[in-house]
């Protein structure tokens, strides 16, 4: 008999987020290739909400055709015997004009966009970091709770919190230390 897993040892998968996997895995890897296509989609794909008077979609269909044009992108029926008889899919057709897992990357980024979900692909907001990731939802800045700590403990006002908060913990130390320091000094009188 198994034993069943406990609702928070369960692990979730959101929407969009298996499609994201390929492209964020091409986003992060190092080295990275200078005027990538699939970065500079990313890219105008997040300028349209830090420039509202701008509006992103003249150049971002500009660049997925011209990148298509340019790879010579296409698919290819692919027919295959199945036990039962035959079965069709569509394959993209071969190309050299780009690294495999870079066209793989660049599909999953349009098949992400076409479900409207390419903005919750997206770079971690802590300066230290420098990975993309796919945000489970839509208010999600940080790839982790270990980037968000680390950007929020190199704010002013957490740092000046923070000096309060070990300004009070010292005064009351010391307090505590005085007055058991009274304590001891009245039962050696006695």
């Amino acid at each position: 008999m198994t034993k069943s897993k406990r609702h928070s040892q369960v692990l979730r998968s959101y929407w969009g987020e298996d499609t994201a996997s390929t492209l964020i895995d091409w986003l992060n890897r190092v080295p990275r290739l200078k005027n990538d296509p699939v970065r500079t989609l990313i890219d105008l794909q997040l300028r349209g909400p830090a420039f509202p008077d701008m509006d992103p979609r003249p150049a971002i269909v500009r660049h997925v055709n011209e990148t298509a044009r340019r790879w010579r992108l296409a698919l290819v029926p692919i027919a295959a015997m199945t036990p039962t008889g035959w079965d069709a899919d569509w394959r993209h057709k071969p190309t050299n004009k780009a690294h495999p897992l870079q066209l793989l990357a660049f599909v999953k980024a349009l098949h992400l966009a076409s479900q409207g979900l390419l903005n919750r692909v997206r770079p971690c907001g802590s300066q230290q970091c420098e990975k993309f990731f796919f945000a489970r939802f839509a208010h999600q800045e940080f790839c982790s709770a270990e980037c968000q700590r680390l950007h929020l403990r190199s704010t002013p006002a957490w740092r000046k919190g923070r000096a309060d908060y070990m300004r009070r913990l010292r005064a009351g130390i010391k307090q505590r230390e005085e007055r058991a320091l009274k304590i001891v000094k009245k039962g050696k009188k006695r």
